[in-house]
């Protein structure tokens, strides 16, 4: 079975003189982006390229040039509708139908995986905290420092979100609707071990 998906979100897939870019493994990981991207059944992409650090989290920026160019999914072809968002007004405001929607199927790439895809407004957190599920896959994700680290296990062992694999879908996506730990009431996970963790078993 394949999911049908009603947004795309794709988080800081800054261009190549991006100053925070590794352009080696950026283009690898872009290439594989596609590449994923083509094999998903969605019409909708929000491009959530937010300029750099927490503070900018609401200015945008532009997203590299070749993820535009060759943005592509299986039902659609290149017939699919890219939109800058940074926020949920944002993807509301330029994907009104989403409005219509009983249950959102929402597919999140991007880089970094420790950071920006985690806690951007419109990362990992955002939507769930929201009350929405969402779905990953590790040719969807990047780590600028290691692009080896973003694998299963890498999900599997994720101390912030709990995502489970979604065994009846043919498109290996992980899915997710759950932190794995209290923000108000409980200490923040550990996240060097984790990285180390991940580190010491795809090294």
């Amino acid at each position: 079975m394949k999911h049908d998906i009603d947004l795309v979100v794709l988080v800081d897939c800054w261009p190549s003189d991006h100053p925070d870019m590794e352009t080696v493994s950026q283009v690898k990981y872009y290439e594989r982006l596609v590449n994923k991207l083509s094999t998903l059944n969605f019409k909708n992409v929000a491009l959530a390229t937010y300029k750099g650090g927490t503070p900018d989290n609401y200015e945008h920026f532009e997203t590299d040039p070749y993820i535009i160019e060759h943005l592509k999914s299986k039902n659609m072809g290149a017939n699919v509708v890219a939109k800058r968002c940074t926020t949920f007004k944002d993807v509301f405001y330029e994907f009104p139908e989403l409005h219509l929607c009983d249950h959102m199927n929402i597919v999140i790439g991007g880089q970094s995986w420790w950071h920006c895809l985690h806690w951007r407004p419109l990362g990992f957190f955002g939507w769930i905290n929201q009350g929405f599920g969402v779905m990953s896959h590790p040719a969807l994700v990047h780590y600028e420092s290691n692009s080896n680290i973003t694998s299963h296990e890498a999900f599997k062992h994720d101390p912030f979100v709990e995502w489970k694999k979604i065994e009846e879908c043919e498109d290996g996506l992980y899915f997710s609707n759950y932190m794995n730990f209290d923000f108000l009431t409980e200490p923040t996970p550990n996240l060097r071990e984790y990285i180390q963790y991940i580190f010491d078993k795809e090294s």
